[in-house]
């Protein structure tokens, strides 16, 4: 495991992981653009000469999909590719062309495929041509100066470096220190780069963090003994990370790190030398009592000088927006509307600065059902919203705030006596009306959620980790909407928020009941699907790690 830390961001200081507290917040709009053809998760996303496309993945029935689309003209046009390439990888090369390989061979994303084949964006069709020297899913590539593609990791299999000629052949390079799973491939040199995850290629993660060479030794950078890179498990570019300067020989990155309290921070990989940037507040783990899962790598506008995080918290998409060339870098999360339909496809750029999501899977995770829908956060440098990323940010909301509390001062100085009786008079109306019966649906509601405390108590659904809304709906003989309503209305709180608190509040009973035992199994008997997402919980529920509040909760 990860050396356990009591430090956040800033050395001396522990880490707030709560949004409201130190990192300033912002609401941003959210565009939904016209749905795919055809509902994809586990898929490339990328855009090519103003076009956005979507390449390959996997369907409704968990299903690999042998199509690709891309959006013109306001709306979708699907192609046929050669082979499937659910969970394979793309590379975009300089010559225009955009290679894809790998991916799951069957469905329910099973086995690894050899298959190769271009793009081309010019006249959309893709050609089959070769084969990967090892069967792969869940890899990377990354073009170097020479043309060459560098490919690394895999899924359930035998994992090692090889390398594409940039015209027909793969052919073996060199074993791997460490099997893994969508590992990040960063460039070091123009023919040079090093491969590094935290995973192996069964999703297991590593006591000890190696970091492969194309050319050189293996490395341990000391960073990685206190913060992993974030294992992500759908296909990504590293390139989209990149914030160096290829002329000057820069090769620098952006990479989305976490600790073992689950505490989120950003890394600057230059070269070989790995360091965390400092930013103006911890990274949010936390927002408006949900807590926030940063499921997405970290994307940057490079015109703009500013690098985006996507993650998701009680329904709502949330942005962190990071200034990555100030010191510290100004930090700023911004949260739309509730968006019951943003699934989890790897964000892209668009041409005005935004940031576009496609499909993907939804927020219960269901890879059985994938969505069409497709989404603009409005971040970009060419909108009102786009003062997030321009470097404005904070003056701007300091702007907002101030003529916000001019005005209030001058309407509050302005308000006739009779208009503050008026409102003391609305006040008595409201608390007669909350003396009212209820409606008949504000009854249903209170009755459904007293039938979804009781299921979900009586029968302990809480400590199955892949719980959904669909299965207590099921067995209440509802749907989800309902669901979803009653929860947010009477609990104030999501749905997997409402169902957390039962497991925090069981994984409470375990350590008091069972104090030696090992968080790491407490965690999965309390329901929780991961080590990271269990302590990432309980402390937005407690405001302490597992670790601390045992310690609290000692008995004498």
């Amino acid at each position: 495991m990860l050396l356990g830390l009591t430090i956040g961001l800033y050395a001396g200081r522990k880490a707030d992981t709560s949004a409201e507290s130190r990192c300033p917040t912002i609401k941003i709009a959210a565009e939904r653009l016209p749905d795919m053809n055809i509902a994809r998760a586990s898929h490339c996303t990328f855009m090519l000469n103003g076009e956005l496309t979507v390449v390959g993945g996997h369907t409704e029935g968990f299903v690999p999909t042998p199509t690709a689309e891309y959006l013109n003209g306001g709306r979708w046009h699907t192609v046929n590719m050669v082979y499937t390439h659910d969970n394979g990888f793309s590379a975009i090369c300089k010559s225009g062309m955009v290679l894809v390989a790998g991916g799951h061979d069957q469905p329910l994303g099973i086995g690894q495929t050899f298959m190769a084949e271009r793009y081309n964006p010019k006249t959309h069709s893709f050609t089959g041509f070769g084969c990967l020297d090892l069967k792969r899913s869940l890899a990377q590539g990354v073009e170097l100066e020479d043309g060459r593609v560098v490919i690394s990791g895999n899924h359930y299999n035998k994992d090692a470096t090889e390398t594409f000629d940039g015209k027909k052949y793969f052919a073996f390079l060199k074993n791997a220190s460490q099997s893994r799973c969508c590992p990040y491939i960063f460039r070091t040199a123009p023919d040079n780069a090093m491969i590094i995850a935290s995973n192996s290629d069964r999703f297991v993660p590593y006591d000890t963090i190696i970091v492969d060479r194309i050319k050189g030794g293996p490395l341990y950078p000391e960073l990685l003994k206190q913060w992993a890179p974030y294992p992500f498990e759908r296909p990504f570019r590293c390139e989209d990370s990149f914030i160096g300067d290829e002329k000057a020989g820069d090769y620098s990155y952006l990479m989305h790190v976490f600790n073992e309290q689950g505490q989120a921070a950003i890394a600057v990989v230059r070269d070989t030398t790995f360091s965390l940037l400092p930013t103006t507040a911890p990274v949010p783990m936390s927002f408006k009592g949900d807590v926030i899962e940063w499921l997405f790598p970290l994307v940057v506008d490079r015109k703009a000088k500013t690098a985006y995080m996507i993650g998701w918290g009680g329904q709502r998409a949330l942005v962190l927006t990071i200034e990555y060339t100030r010191t510290p870098a100004p930090i700023t999360l911004c949260y739309t509307d509730e968006l019951p339909d943003f699934g989890s496809g790897i964000p892209v750029i668009d041409e005005g600065g935004n940031l576009i999501v496609t499909g993907g899977i939804n927020h219960e995770h269901d890879n059985f059902d994938p969505l069409k829908t497709v989404w603009r956060l409005r971040v970009g440098r060419t909108t009102q919203a786009g003062l997030l990323g321009s470097g404005y940010l904070p003056i701007a909301v300091l702007v907002v705030l101030l003529i916000g509390a001019c005005a209030g001062i001058f309407i509050v100085r302005r308000k006739p006596a009779d208009e503050a009786d008026k409102t003391q008079d609305t006040t008595a109306d409201d608390d007669q009306k909350e003396q009212q019966p209820l409606s008949s649906k504000q009854q249903n509601s209170r009755e459904l959620m007293e039938r979804i405390r009781k299921v979900v108590e009586s029968e302990k659904l809480y400590l199955n980790s892949e719980l959904k809304m669909s299965d207590v709906a099921a067995m209440l003989h509802t749907n989800s909407t309902y669901i979803s309503e009653s929860i947010n209305t009477l609990k104030k709180c999501s749905f997997s928020q409402f169902i957390n608190s039962y497991r925090v509040e069981y994984a409470k009973r375990l350590i008091r009941s069972n104090p030696d035992a090992k968080l790491s199994t407490l965690c999965i008997e309390a329901g929780f699907s991961n080590e990271t997402s269990f302590f990432r919980t309980f402390k937005a529920m407690t405001g302490m790690t597992p670790n601390e509040w045992r310690k609290t909760n000692e008995q004498p």
